[in-house]
């Protein structure tokens, strides 16, 4: 039994991982560039960019509509449903239950990214917003407004690190702008 469960954590614990690069991925090279299916990077980039910037805008305003915020509801499905063969296969060919296990932790991940993304936009004093952790995640993702190459992930922001398109950004609440932290002449404060 606690193989199983060892087995299992170890599971999910890779997946989550993954779903790191696959958000960097689709997020990179599918909603930030027009391919042959143009849905991603029109909802994405030519609507939610649009109307959430990095500055005062990137909250919702009483009067804006929420359509931009989140994935139509065909999404989730849709992602989840393009890893079950090959969560199947290699379900096949390790051995390790890792279909349903899979299933679950895209699906966890996949709600983990729409609520985060809706707190972020939507501010409603949630204890989660008070939390370091999420205003950490909340400045990453603002950054992503800034420079739309840079910040990609929203849920967990590995993807960002190891493959270098994490920058930091210093939130200076009494100007209502961001500024990055790090400037090319190496000094510190405004670029």
């Amino acid at each position: 039994m606690v193989h199983i469960l060892l087995s299992q954590a170890l599971v999910v614990g890779a997946l989550f991982v993954y779903a790191s690069f696959f958000e960097w991925t689709l997020h990179r090279f599918v909603m930030h560039r027009a391919l042959l299916i143009s849905y991603p990077f029109r909802t994405h980039t030519l609507t939610h960019h649009r109307h959430f910037r990095s500055d005062v805008s990137y909250h919702l305003s009483p009067n804006q509509s929420h359509d931009s915020l989140t994935f139509a509801w065909w999404n989730a499905p849709l992602l989840i449903a393009l890893h079950v063969p090959v969560l199947w296969g290699v379900e096949m060919l390790i051995g390790v239950p890792v279909l349903w296990a899979g299933v679950a932790t895209f699906g966890l991940y996949y709600a983990l990214y729409e609520y985060g993304h809706w707190c972020m936009h939507v501010r409603k004093q949630r204890w989660i917003e008070g939390t370091k952790v999420f205003r950490w995640l909340d400045a990453h993702h603002r950054g992503h407004h800034r420079l739309h190459a840079k910040n990609l992930n929203v849920v967990f922001p590995l993807a960002d690190y190891v493959l270098r398109t994490r920058r930091r950004f210093e939130w200076e609440r009494e100007e209502g702008s961001l500024h990055r932290a790090d400037n090319p002449s190496g000094h510190r404060g405004r670029a």
